[in-house]
């Protein structure tokens, strides 16, 4: 039985010219420790509203508070794991400078802008590098077509 159910977010970010952010998370992570991912991900806090959460992750990891304007919900899912389900949010942030980003708070230790064709070989050629919940978000990220509509 799957008991307890986590509220769980994921937030892709994007600049203007189409490409996504690919970042290494550093070796202090207590899960994943330096695997690559494509989404910065988290857990509201007691009382704080998911959207609020993913924008406060985004700003933790990232470095940058996303305008409202270029910020919104792709899309609701439950995940069932063998000991919870989580319900993620996964939304999308466009960044108005690739420059925004950048790496205070030491959870993200590198990263780069990417194409989505650059993104898809990487996929093929190495999975093992990425995050295996990042690779379950990109799929359906992709399967609702939000990856051709907000990238190149």
């Amino acid at each position: 039985e799957h008991s307890l159910l986590i509220r769980g977010l994921g937030v892709m970010v994007h600049n203007k010219a189409g490409k996504i952010f690919v970042h290494r998370r550093s070796a202090t992570k207590s899960q994943n420790a330096l695997k690559l991912d494509m989404f910065v991900g988290g857990l509201p806090v007691a009382g704080e509203q998911v959207a609020d959460a993913a924008k406060n992750e985004v700003c933790e990891e990232l470095g940058f508070m996303p305008a409202q304007e270029n910020f919104g919900l792709m899309y609701e899912v439950t995940w069932i794991g063998s000991r919870s389900r989580v319900h993620v949010s996964m939304f999308r942030v466009l960044a108005e400078r690739d420059d925004d980003v950048n790496f205070s708070d030491g959870e993200v230790i590198s990263g780069e802008w990417m194409s989505v064709a650059a993104l898809r070989a990487l996929l093929v050629e190495k999975p093992e590098d990425f995050v295996p919940n990042c690779l379950r978000a990109w799929k359906g990220t992709e399967d609702r077509g939000f990856v051709a509509q907000f990238l190149k």
